[in-house]
């Protein structure tokens, strides 16, 4: 991406080069003096040879992008990074894309994180973020449903659903499901069900897992803002250094 941005600013100078040079011919006109028709044809011929570098430019760009592979990260408040002073550096699919970027592998991360977002919510929604090539497909949802009462079977059948509506647009796609679980001591025989979904859904779909994303961050106070449901910037840290080895094989 930092190379994908250089080419930009290029791209960008190399246009504003050229409206600069078309003004000074403007300005000079054509029906002066010798010198100044000279000048305004020198200037000409360097304008073309900067159109011709923008074409180029343009091009390279176009391949990039073409070239470029999508991770589309979609969850909720744990994926969006709730709570950061900067979500789009500190969130951990901001993390992972920092890990691509130095490990000079091409793709764009997406992060469709939503706070609040549920299963169904999560379906309703993919469409939207369908709509543009997906590679790598990591799917974080359903804990916001268990703390609103839904049935752990439904939960699953919504989660199936998504997978099946992304596999059905890219069948290609590689995917990775990324846990959540609940201490059996506060949920009984619901927390069992709900912690087995994710495996199961990984194992029958062929789906790489993370068995739980909050793994030595949950209960850790110094890792969790005030709330202590969400990871500090310190905490998607340790987030990340779990999840990144489930990505990278992906790659």
């Amino acid at each position: 991406m930092k190379t994908y941005r250089t080419i930009v600013i290029i791209l960008v100078c190399g246009i504003w080069k050229i409206v600069k040079l078309e003004w000074r011919i403007a300005r000079c006109g054509y029906n002066v003096r010798c010198e100044t028709k000279a000048c305004a044809k020198m200037l000409s011929v360097y304008s073309v040879q900067i159109r011709l570098n923008t074409q180029i430019y343009i091009k390279f760009i176009s391949a990039r992008l073409i070239s470029m592979q999508n991770i589309l990260f979609f969850g909720n408040s744990l994926t969006a990074g709730y709570g950061l002073g900067n979500a789009a550096t500190e969130s951990f699919p901001a993390i992972i894309g920092s890990k691509i970027n130095a490990a000079g592998m091409q793709y764009q991360v997406t992060n469709a994180g939503l706070s609040g977002d549920t299963t169904s919510g999560g379906l309703s929604r993919l469409d939207y973020w369908l709509s543009k090539p997906v590679n790598v497909f990591i799917l974080e949802l359903g804990i916001n449903d268990i703390r609103r009462g839904v049935p752990p079977a439904t939960i699953a059948n919504n989660l199936q659903a998504i997978v099946d509506k992304v596999k059905a647009n890219y069948p290609h796609a590689k995917l990775l499901m990324l846990g959540m679980e609940i201490p059996p001591i506060l949920g009984g025989a619901i927390a069992i069900q709900f912690n087995a979904i994710y495996r199961k859904l990984a194992k029958a779909n062929q789906m790489a897992l993370v068995p739980f994303l909050l793994q030595g961050v949950a209960g850790q106070k110094h890792l969790n803002l005030w709330d202590r449901l969400h990871p500090s910037a310190e905490g998607y840290k340790v987030v990340a250094e779990l999840v990144w080895p489930a990505i990278k094989p992906l790659l």
